[in-house]
């Protein structure tokens, strides 16, 4: 959606890059995303809340993505990176 908002909870223990406000509308949203350029092979798809989602995990960090969708685009992405809140994952 051309006013996509993307909104990252890093939490206190996350990496400072977390560490952002929203980022609002399309062209910012994929500036942002191309921090995760090669990461294509650390990427699960997974339901979030019963949407979709992903799980990106990384050596020493899991983020975990969830979407908001309406009308066939994404107009929320919601990005957690908190170790804390990741914690209880369930691996399922």
């Amino acid at each position: 959606d051309p006013d996509v908002v993307l909104r990252v909870d890093g939490g206190p223990n996350a990496p400072k890059a977390f560490a952002q406000p929203p980022l609002v509308g399309a062209e910012a949203v994929a500036r942002g995303a191309r921090s995760f350029r090669g990461a294509a092979d650390r990427v699960e798809p997974v339901i979030v809340n019963g949407g979709p989602g992903m799980l990106v995990r990384f050596p020493a960090l899991k983020i975990l993505a969830a979407f908001t969708v309406a009308n066939g685009r994404i107009v929320e992405i919601d990005i957690i990176a908190d170790p804390a809140k990741l914690r209880g994952l369930d691996p399922a």
